[in-house]
């Protein structure tokens, strides 16, 4: 390319790097691509190239969508470049890569995303930002973002185009109550809602979501992301201990979580960690004892003062805790018999495992609740939880 120093609007930068020379075409101020527009087309062979280039493609150069497109060499055919005079390409075809401006148009500015209930009436306002206002060959793009929740909307020129929209949520780093407003932000979408957009307070653009585009496994992830995070806002509430949402759960913080919730919400929950108890004698027999260092079993049940929940490398306290299970039996009963007989029991630890395989039931313990523990049915603890605290959606085509 030749120079742009000249040039009102634009400047190529050139550098030698890796062996290649790399020229960048940069705006010298935000409005140049308005005042003086480059336009190029692009005759690519996407075969063998990455999963998602051609939709990648028709965002940016279609609609004008702030993110980075790297065409690789062997995907371009031809490039042609229509702008300044002076603009022109030398030599064969390369990469091309283009990367949005910065700061993107529109950046920052306020918005307000109100939908409508089946009256007609705000059901609904979320307070956000423009990441980028865009423009195409085929039409425009409204880049926005909400608390742990960004929308992207890509509006055609052509009214028999229908309008596209990609939601997406992440709630690493939130609390658990901004986690909990992305994720009825995003149910809203789900459901199909009617919208209206503002910018700066006065209306932008309206319509309806598409929530018939979502899959029935949409809905499911989008429960079950819910749910735990319900769970954690409730334990963090009963336990005090407030911090932000982690990006991976695993599956035993999940049904740590479940098991937690459901004790301070006063239920009965096997919990599948706790696979046996010890148990320190005093020294005095009795026949249920007899009966579970014999191996016969019997039923057992104790209370802890102090239970704790360990989640993500922090023990967080629930309080007392009765520990239950009908059917014992003691793992090495042999020696606590001998110790028996020999008068020195007093101290001797017994291993307590349950005889059928069954967990060990809790309860949280409530002041002056009788409960009697051996009558209660555990609680399931389905459904499973997601892996993942993030939820990229993919484009959704709107009927409006």
């Amino acid at each position: 390319m030749s120079s742009g120093r000249l040039d009102l609007h634009w400047s190529i930068d050139v550098a030698y790097r890796n062996g290649a020379v790399v020229q960048t075409l940069r705006p010298k101020h935000p409005h140049a691509h308005e005042v003086s527009p480059i336009y190029f087309t692009v005759r690519s062979n996407p075969r063998g190239a990455e999963p998602g280039l051609a939709a990648a493609v028709r965002r940016v150069v279609g609609f004008g969508t702030a993110e980075e497109l790297l065409l690789p060499a062997s995907a371009v055919q031809e490039l042609s470049l229509h702008g300044p005079e002076w603009l022109r390409i030398d030599g064969g075809i390369a990469e091309v890569r283009m990367t949005p401006l910065s700061p993107a148009p529109g950046e920052g500015r306020r918005v307000e995303l109100v939908f409508l209930n089946g009256s007609g009436n705000v059901g609904a306002v979320y307070e956000g930002t423009v990441r980028a206002l865009g423009k195409g060959r085929l039409g425009r793009s409204l880049d926005l973002q909400f608390t742990g929740c960004r929308i992207t909307i890509c509006h055609a020129d052509d009214a028999s185009v229908k309008t596209t929209v990609n939601c997406a949520i992440d709630l690493t780093g939130l609390s658990c109550g901004d986690a909990l407003q992305a994720l009825d932000l995003y149910g809203h979408v789900m459901e199909g809602s009617v919208f209206r957009l503002h910018l700066n307070g006065s209306e932008m653009a309206s319509g309806r979501f598409p929530g018939a585009e979502f899959s029935q496994a949409d809905y499911e992830r989008h429960a079950r992301l819910r749910l735990t995070v319900e769970d954690l806002h409730l334990v963090q509430q009963h336990t005090r201990h407030h911090f932000a949402v982690s990006s991976e759960l695993r599956p035993a913080d999940w049904m740590l979580l479940r098991i937690a919730r459901l004790l301070i919400e006063g239920h009965c929950v096997a919990n599948p960690f706790l696979t046996s108890l010890t148990m320190e004698l005093n020294g005095e027999d009795s026949p249920v004892l007899r009966s579970i260092l014999l191996g016969n079993g019997a039923a057992n049940r104790a209370l802890l003062t102090n239970f704790t929940l360990p989640f993500d490398n922090r023990e967080l306290p629930l309080g007392a805790v009765h520990v239950y299970h009908p059917h014992v039996r003691a793992a090495d009963g042999g020696q606590a018999l001998e110790a028996l007989a020999a008068g020195r029991a007093a101290g001797h630890k017994v291993t307590l495992r349950p005889a059928d395989g069954e967990p060990y039931r809790l309860y949280l313990n409530r002041p002056g609740d009788t409960t009697d523990l051996s009558t209660l049915t555990p609680t399931p603890l389905e459904p499973s939880g997601p892996a993942s605290l993030a939820n990229d959606a993919t484009d959704r085509a709107s009927g409006t």
